[in-house]
């Protein structure tokens, strides 16, 4: 009898010696499989094949919106989510071509979305409404005057790797090194994790393609990886002398750093981003791109609402499902998984479906409805964020993008030129392919003005922040309670 699963996708792509099944752990080492390809009729058939055509085209799109369009609804292995992580794993399976995976993400296609392909647009994705937002929103904070905060979700193929500002930050040595000394488990360690970085990394030349000596190491990059990672293009020369200048005027307080991603963060360092080309770069663009989109075992299927997992059972002991169920266009369909469903569908999306699916605490399912199969209290619950507080300063306006920024007519006046990497405002140029962030300072506890009253999750989450920042948290953090619309 076939078994099912259900994994973090995090979990999937990491660590495959705890793979489920004997079959599962072999997938990671596999070869790619070759690419397919659509040769044409010659030109004097050239009528005769525009008119195959549309019967043809289904047969070897790779990306789907319609369910009658896939080729099946049984799948080795069923993914929920085409996120950040989501999309990872799918290629990472499907270099197995024994292996077929079903990708389900209720987005819509990141394809032709210029505000997520321009890195200097992204804030337009983050306005609600809008069609590549969940847009979730937060109860009332008591702790916050009773605001009401949004919590960006991405709606779209790729996740918030197509949306976010694009920030690449690996994080710090001493973190993954204590991960691996409470778990017990070598494979966590900072050096056990950074050739699956450089797997992950193509370091790329910035967009304006300036000389980037003394601004990052080269030692910890890789250039033969798929997620493209450059510095960010078109810095503007005056604000970035200022901060270099205050780097050795105040080395105690404002230390340089060379690179923030050699596994020692602290310090005020040029900031790395998942820009390749001038353009964002993401799990879509990367790991569902050109290269391996067009394999045959790879379906992804869009527009897709999951609702709750099915076909539970026991084996060994163990609860098992056997498939996905998901809405589309008010039809329920449910697309069966042989060997493992991958739950992938982010931090409040997969909690959501573990619930529906009887999941959870049991008193609160039970006052919602739902046939408990498994009492974990801890779902959709306990989930922590780090703020971010940024600090400003009056500066030259002229050396600033505020004048562009602020003025909805000279922004309206960009817009023509999105795609290209650069464009003209007013004679001056617009370079549309950098973050608004250059640097990316981490105090470290010492220089905060007050380390005694950090506290849980605070001591244990690092900082992460765009802009020169003093957090100093006086009182334990309050739950933030979701509204899901």
């Amino acid at each position: 009898m076939p078994q099912y699963y259900v994994r973090s996708a995090l979990v999937a792509g990491l660590n495959r010696r705890q793979a489920q099944t004997s079959t599962a752990a072999d997938i990671y080492d596999t070869a790619s499989s070759p690419s397919s390809s659509l040769v044409l009729a010659p030109l004097n058939m050239f009528s005769r094949v525009l008119s195959a055509l549309a019967f043809i085209l289904p047969c070897f799109c790779k990306v789907y919106e319609d369910v009658a369009h896939l080729p099946s609804l049984s799948y080795d292995f069923v993914i929920v989510g085409g996120g950040t992580a989501g999309n990872v794993v799918a290629n990472r399976l499907t270099e197995n071509p024994n292996f077929s995976v079903l990708v389900l993400e209720a987005g819509v296609s990141n394809e032709g979305v210029t505000d997520s392909i321009v890195p200097f647009l992204h804030q337009d994705l983050l306005a609600e409404p809008n069609i590549y937002e969940w847009n979730y929103t937060t109860v009332p904070q008591p702790g916050l005057d009773g605001r009401n905060i949004p919590i960006p979700r991405a709606h779209i193929l790729g996740g918030c790797s197509a949306h976010n500002a694009m920030a690449y930050t690996r994080g710090s040595e001493e973190d993954y090194d204590r991960f691996a000394a409470v778990t017990g488990d070598e494979g966590w360690s900072w050096n056990s994790l950074l050739p699956y970085f450089f797997k992950n990394e193509k370091w790329t030349e910035p967009a304006d393609h300036h000389d980037t000596r003394g601004q990052f190491d080269p030692s910890v990059h890789s250039t033969a990886g798929i997620n493209s990672v450059s510095l960010a293009g078109f810095p503007w020369p005056i604000i970035s002398q200022h901060i270099i200048e205050a780097t050795k005027e105040l080395p105690d307080e404002w230390p340089f750093n060379l690179d923030m991603n050699s596994g020692k963060p602290l310090g005020i360092g040029w900031l790395q981003s998942t820009i390749g080309g001038g353009e964002r770069s993401t799990s879509a663009t990367s790991y569902l791109g050109p290269k391996f989109i067009h394999r045959e075992n790879l379906h992804i299927l869009l527009n897709v609402q999951v609702s709750k997992l099915v076909d539970s059972r026991h084996v060994d002991g163990k609860l098992t499902f056997g498939g996905v169920q998901f809405l589309r266009g008010g039809t329920l369909f449910t697309a069966k998984a042989t060997k493992e469903i991958i739950l992938s569908a982010g931090v409040v999306g997969t909690p959501g479906v573990l619930l529906h699916s009887g999941i959870g605490d049991q008193a609160a399912l039970t006052a919602l409805g739902i046939p408990t199969l498994l009492n974990l209290p801890s779902v959709g619950r306990n989930a922590s964020d780090q703020p971010v507080i940024v600090t400003g300063w009056f500066v030259n306006s002229t050396q600033t993008l505020d004048s562009i920024l602020q003025n909805a007519t000279r922004l309206g006046q960009s817009h023509p030129c999105k795609k290209q990497s650069t464009c003209r405002v007013n004679n001056r140029p617009l370079p549309l392919s950098l973050t608004e962030a250059l640097f990316l300072p981490l105090p470290s506890c010492p220089r905060l003005s007050s380390c005694s009253s950090l506290t849980h999750p605070s001591t244990h989450l690092p900082p992460f922040l765009l802009s020169p920042t003093h957090t100093c948290p006086t009182s334990s953090p309050r739950a933030v309670a979701l509204r899901v619309v």
